[in-house]
């Protein structure tokens, strides 16, 4: 991207956060981005803008911009990774499905959800598997549906109560990344309740995640959303 800084990128993540996404966007008019520049975080801040702003559309009835926004979010596989959510493709394709499913195109629709599906955990649970759970409810299964959400579950409650948790502070660089972490786990657990339809559950571990680490938009963006 042409002349970024930081305080350029942290424009961007505020404007996100606060949810106004077409003033993230207008940061970035003009501008050409190559995934293979920046750092996982700065790929992340690009994507959750296009993203962010095709949800609004989705909102908003403006089926074919969210489906322009969804599509321009991809990027290639080897460069779709992240260290903070995981997978972004699994969010991605799961948005261009719900845009072919308002816009009609049901078969279309499917085959993004199917993507979704198919796509390897990669270990640990991460935000992203909420939306292979979601996918598979599209796809009428619930039953993997719901293995998904409980996994998500099972695997926050380790990492909140584990021994590793306590060592975050001196293996991460102390108390900012021991909540960011925590954020994380917070999150996924959330998410999995959400999921299964725990709606007080989720909130509050949503809650919980906001709070220990301001930045995490997909917490506040789920927390009493969708």
């Amino acid at each position: 991207m042409k002349n970024r800084d930081d305080s350029f990128i942290r424009m961007i993540e505020v404007f996100n956060l606060v949810g106004q996404y077409e003033n993230a966007m207008s940061f970035l008019d003009g501008y050409e981005f190559s995934y293979r520049e920046g750092t996982s975080k700065v790929r992340d801040i690009i994507i959750n803008t296009q993203v962010l702003l095709g949800i609004q559309y989705l909102e908003e009835a403006n089926y074919e911009e969210a489906l322009k926004r969804f599509l321009e979010s991809l990027v290639q596989e080897e460069e779709a990774g992240s260290e903070t959510y995981g997978k972004r493709e699994k969010q991605v394709h799961y948005y261009i499905g719900l845009a072919y499913e308002a816009l009609g195109k049901q078969s279309l629709a499917n085959d993004h959800f199917r993507l979704v599906t198919e796509m390897e955990a990669g270990g640990e649970m991460t935000i992203m598997s909420y939306y292979k759970g979601l996918s598979y409810i599209k796809l009428g299964d619930k039953g993997m549906a719901k293995k998904v959400f409980d996994t998500m579950i099972d695997d926050a409650n380790k990492q909140l109560r584990g021994p590793e948790v306590t060592a975050i502070k001196h293996d991460f660089g102390g108390r900012e990344a021991e909540n960011t972490r925590m954020s994380h786990s917070y999150t996924v657990r959330g998410l999995g309740y959400k999921g299964l339809g725990k709606s007080k559950k989720a909130n509050k571990d949503l809650e919980k995640a906001s709070g220990l680490n301001h930045s995490n938009v997909w917490a506040k963006k789920h927390l009493y959303h969708d």
